[in-house]
């Protein structure tokens, strides 16, 4: 390598600027009031791909006729388990048009597993028990999930301009999509919330039995 050259590299590597944090706080409000507890809101950027090689493993957990967590966020091309830890029989299955499975029913100790494999949401029911809902998001680029303050860190996002997207399983709409320069600011982003998620129906498209176990 010519003196030229090694300049030129050895410039271009020193220009070549570190990849950077992403962070902030999520401030939902319900019917305008400011919401406690801020957990379970998901935060990616969604033009930044995602280191190549296999996945770790993941699971949500049926316990106490809930999933646990209720919100999972992976990245693609991982494989979930659903291990049952309650001694009555659950059936998780999915009707998402980018995640649709059914694992039938399984019981205490039993563990199935999805493979989920396109970005997107995943809403996760149980057959059993209209009561149980789970959301598996299912992430293209760097994410991090809020806890109870709503604040979040990505880390390992280039310089430059790139979109963040936060996805709020309470929000109307669910998806709020954001420009944002890196390195920048600590972010504060702001949303409506209901009180509830609506009802959903049973894997079969009908309404769930009045009584379950």
């Amino acid at each position: 390598m010519t003196r030229t050259a090694w300049l030129t590299l050895s410039i271009g590597l020193s220009a070549a600027a570190p990849a950077a944090e992403v962070q902030g706080v999520v401030r939902p409000n319900v019917a305008g009031a400011p919401k406690a507890d801020r957990s379970g809101i998901v935060v990616f950027v969604a033009d930044v791909p995602l280191p190549p090689g296999k996945r770790p493993d993941a699971q949500m957990a049926q316990l106490g006729k809930q999933f646990t967590p209720q919100v999972l966020a992976v990245p693609v091309g991982t494989r979930v388990a659903f291990p049952n830890r309650d001694p009555i029989e659950h059936n998780v299955f999915s009707r998402s048009p980018h995640g649709s499975f059914d694992l039938g029913r399984y019981g205490e100790g039993g563990a199935k597993s999805h493979l989920f494999d396109q970005p997107g949401v995943v809403d996760v029911y149980c057959n059993v028990h209209s009561t149980m809902v789970g959301h598996v998001v299912v992430v293209p680029g760097p994410w991090a999930v809020t806890g109870p303050d709503g604040r979040f860190v990505i880390s390992g996002v280039p310089p430059g301009r790139h979109q963040l997207v936060v996805w709020d399983r309470f929000a109307q709409p669910t998806v709020l999509r954001r420009l944002i320069d890196v390195p920048g600011g600590a972010l504060a982003i702001d949303l409506s919330e209901n009180a509830s998620e609506p009802p959903h129906e049973n894997k079969f498209g009908g309404t769930y039995r009045t009584k379950s176990y």
